[in-house]
């Protein structure tokens, strides 16, 4: 109930808390090369957390509960550990592509599209999932899938700038049908808006963390 004009509002108190607190735990272990048992101590905190928000009301489970979240926790930490290390040594192509994707999702999901999102400007249809509360979701993951691997796949493969252009136009069309269709929810005015930012926004992080990630190999 803190953003009234938005139905994605729980994403504030809950993805948020979740994701931001959960990467800086994970680059936490990973950075400071913390000993195992470190690693059963956060996920024991993770655990404990939800049990303080269960019974203060925050949320509720349905068919979940808390122990799938500190075995989850502990694969989590555990393996960002690994693969930080794995990277420290030399990265191969795909987990530099890798490494991107992943790393768009902080750069524009959370700033960007959930910023439109809980604007209460931009909202995603539930007809393509109509049994799930979390169909919108789904569409702004599957949105951010095509929208980053695009915008990837003309970045590497340096397409000349005409080609850069149509498949930018393309994508405006994408867009332009999927809201005609309701598929995605905008308010009058903000088609433009919405299309011009997410795409270039997007377009220029990959450029930002490609250029960072060749950086850091080579100074490793």
């Amino acid at each position: 109930m803190i953003i009234q004009t938005s139905s994605f509002d729980d994403a504030l108190a809950g993805n948020l808390f979740s994701q931001f607190s959960l990467a800086a735990t994970a680059l936490l272990v990973a950075g400071l090369n913390l000993k195992n048992y470190w690693v059963f101590i956060f996920a024991g905190v993770y655990g404990f957390i939800e049990e303080l928000f269960l019974s203060l009301g925050i949320y509720e489970h349905y068919w979940y509960r808390t122990w799938m979240t500190v075995v989850m926790m502990l694969i989590f930490f555990w393996s960002a550990k690994k693969y930080y290390f794995k990277l420290l040594k030399g990265s191969k192509p795909v987990y530099h592509y890798l490494n991107i994707f992943l790393g768009l999702f902080s750069l524009d999901v959370v700033t960007i599209l959930w910023g439109f999102m809980l604007s209460g400007n931009q909202n995603y249809t539930r007809n393509f999932f109509p049994d799930s509360i979390r169909g919108p979701y789904i569409m702004a993951a599957l949105y951010y899938c095509f929208l980053s691997i695009t915008l990837m796949l003309i970045y590497f493969f340096k397409l000349k700038w005409k080609w850069k252009a149509l498949v930018i136009i393309a994508i405006y069309a994408v867009n332009y049908v999927a809201y005609l269709q309701k598929i995605i929810y905008l308010k009058e005015g903000w088609f433009f808006i919405f299309s011009t930012v997410t795409i270039f926004f997007m377009y220029l992080s990959i450029v930002f963390l490609d250029r960072m990630y060749k950086n850091k190999r080579l100074s490793a």
